[in-house]
């Protein structure tokens, strides 16, 4: 067939390839994103395809593609790097492209250090939103990574304890404060923050998680009720048999005994 010598890629032909880069989780691919999205600036600059302009969609899917990439603190740090770069380069970041750097540090491995950071940016976030930038508002899913990052950080450290009572200090600010809700994944990410801490009442922690449902259900409609998960009640027998308690054995198997109670319940 003859060739079209007016057929040329696409900004969405790069940022589609880019996205496929990065649904592998590797770090390789996430370095031949890197060069896509590199090559689309070049062209860009050289005004060859008119086609081509590096956006927000392009950076947001490089920064997904390194956030997922298992690189460690290294993808963490080049995350950071891309997001200022995007303002120096006039693309303003959205909440995906914050959500993605959040991401990044919450699966850094680097213990409390990444969850600080995780912290701060979603903290950038909501400064940034209430000053008037509506498409950074802190979604559920960023509050989540941000918990997560906490729940995490208590593998091998020392800081187990403060780790699970900041998770939930985040907790309570979204019920509190934030304009988006937590979900069943929040609360469970907390009762694990707890039930991995160490702490003497860790159990009894994460027992009282479940008061939190009814807080956040409260104000909510009957259709968009938040409810515990099999998840829920698992962690919760993770923190009673964790524990040093003398009773541990007993009190999993009650709550054990009580989830079995709900699946009774749910089938009349």
């Amino acid at each position: 067939t003859a060739t079209n010598r007016f057929l040329y890629p696409d900004t969405f032909s790069y940022t589609s390839v880019i996205n496929a880069l990065g649904k592998t989780a590797s770090g390789a691919n996430a370095h031949k994103a890197h060069l896509l999205l590199k090559q689309m600036q070049y062209l860009s600059k050289q005004k060859t395809n008119e086609h081509i302009k590096v956006n927000v969609f392009a950076y947001t899917a490089l920064l997904s593609a390194y956030a997922h990439a298992n690189m460690g603190e290294k993808g963490a740090l080049i995350c950071e790097d891309l997001l200022v770069k995007m303002g120096e380069g006039g693309v303003t970041p959205n909440v995906y492209s914050y959500q993605s750097v959040i991401t990044a540090w919450a699966k850094s491995n680097t213990g409390a250090k990444g969850a600080k950071r995780a912290e701060k940016i979603l903290q950038h976030m909501n400064k940034l939103h209430k000053s008037g930038n509506p498409n950074v508002k802190p979604l559920t899913m960023c509050y989540n990574a941000v918990l997560e990052a906490w729940a995490s950080s208590n593998s091998g450290n020392k800081n187990t304890i403060q780790a699970a009572q900041r998770a939930e200090q985040i907790l309570q600010f979204m019920i509190k404060h934030g304009e988006e809700q937590p979900n069943t994944r929040s609360i469970n990410t907390v009762i694990t923050a707890w039930a991995s801490s160490g702490a003497s009442d860790a159990p009894q922690h994460a027992e009282s998680m479940l008061t939190y449902f009814d807080q956040i259900n409260s104000s909510l409609p009957t259709n968009k009720k938040v409810r515990p998960d099999l998840f829920t009640y698992n962690a919760i027998i993770h923190a009673h048999t964790n524990s040093k308690e003398k009773d541990a054995a007993r009190k999993a198997e009650a709550v054990l005994y009580r989830l079995l109670e709900l699946e009774r319940n749910n089938d009349d």
